[in-house]
């Protein structure tokens, strides 16, 4: 029986090795697997976080030109605003001290044709172009002519051509109006 004993122990040593491996193996198996996946999954919120960062951070800078978005909105409008400007350049010209005698407005496809005859004096008629270049609008001044007052007249006559554009077919985002007040 003692001869038996270390059969008997390498027996239940090889069959214990093999339980192990027969019930614990597979478990081990299922372990690495989850790893894995758990490795994987941190990768894809890690990447996630990242990507959420990155837009976090283009949120911010297109918060921070959401202003002048609007503002070039309103100098390039999406839509013809010939009453709009009707009215703009009358408050415009009596501010200025200008008589305005004659306002024509005529639309085309992307731009607004604007010729005006203004009376006042020289330095008045000066202002009133320097007003147009720095506003909102973009205004573009095509041709200007102008009458020396005569003898018993004492305003000039002017004659300005002015050309301003639209952008047709896009939606306004901003919906922003200004007013002739809110300029200065």
């Amino acid at each position: 029986m003692k001869r038996l004993y270390p059969l008997i122990s390498i027996v239940l040593f090889l069959l214990i090795i093999f339980l192990i491996i027969y019930f614990w193996y597979p478990t081990y198996q299922k372990y690495e697997e989850k790893k894995q996946e758990l490795k994987l999954t941190e990768q894809v919120v890690e990447r996630s976080e990242e990507i959420l960062r990155e837009l976090k951070e283009t949120e911010t800078g297109l918060i921070e030109y959401k202003n002048l978005l609007a503002k070039l909105g309103i100098a390039l409008p999406t839509e013809s605003l010939a009453l709009d400007l009707n009215v703009f350049l009358r408050q415009a010209s009596r501010r200025y001290g200008l008589l305005l005698t004659s306002l024509n407005i005529t639309e085309e496809t992307d731009k607004v044709n604007i010729s005006l005859s203004l009376s006042g004096s020289y330095k008045e008629f000066i202002s009133f172009l320097e007003f147009l270049h720095k506003n909102y609008k973009l205004f573009k001044v095509g041709n200007i002519s102008f009458t020396s007052p005569g003898e018993t007249e004492t305003a000039w006559a002017f004659t300005v051509n002015l050309v301003t554009y639209y952008l047709p077919g896009i939606s306004s985002s901003t919906g922003a109006k200004i007013t002739f007040e809110e300029i200065y």
